[in-house]
């Protein structure tokens, strides 16, 4: 279960820097 927590965490945490990055590029 750890793991599987982890692994969520990761991937909200890769999600959230995309979106700010798609953001930032639209802005710019």
């Amino acid at each position: 279960l750890s793991d599987l927590i982890q692994s969520k965490d990761r991937i909200r945490i890769i999600l959230d820097g995309l979106i700010l990055v798609s953001h930032w590029a639209m802005n710019y």
